[in-house]
């Protein structure tokens, strides 16, 4: 797993949180789904990419939505933009942040289970 949390600050003062995500997974297979195929691969990395970006994307609205700063988005902006930082009020500003997350999934082995 690699991640990039990217903290900017957007021309209208705002800021904007991205996450991109990569998974290097080891896919388990039943026979009958043809991991073989270069193809099926392509496909299954495609549609699980797309879940858990859906996914993650949905915990960091409820995260946001709980005011919870899991990701310690507000230490980010205070130590790459204080003199922003030290004229706003954090816990108005964060619920109006946007975050955005990118999971890209590559399967890199798989086998067989009998």
């Amino acid at each position: 797993m690699t991640r990039q949390l990217k903290v900017t600050k957007t021309n209208d003062g705002d800021f904007e949180v991205n996450i991109e995500l990569v998974l290097k997974i080891d896919a388990n297979e039943y026979p009958g789904y043809h991991l073989y195929i270069r193809d099926t691969v392509k496909k299954l990395n495609t549609d699980l990419s797309q879940q858990l970006t859906r996914e993650a994307n949905d915990v960091l609205d409820k995260i946001k939505e709980a005011n919870c700063d899991y990701l310690a988005i507000g230490r980010r902006v205070q130590a790459h933009h204080y003199s922003d930082w030290r004229n706003m009020e954090w816990k108005e500003m964060y619920p109006n942040i946007q975050m955005k997350a990118n999971v890209k999934v590559e399967i890199i082995t798989h086998g067989i289970i009998n």
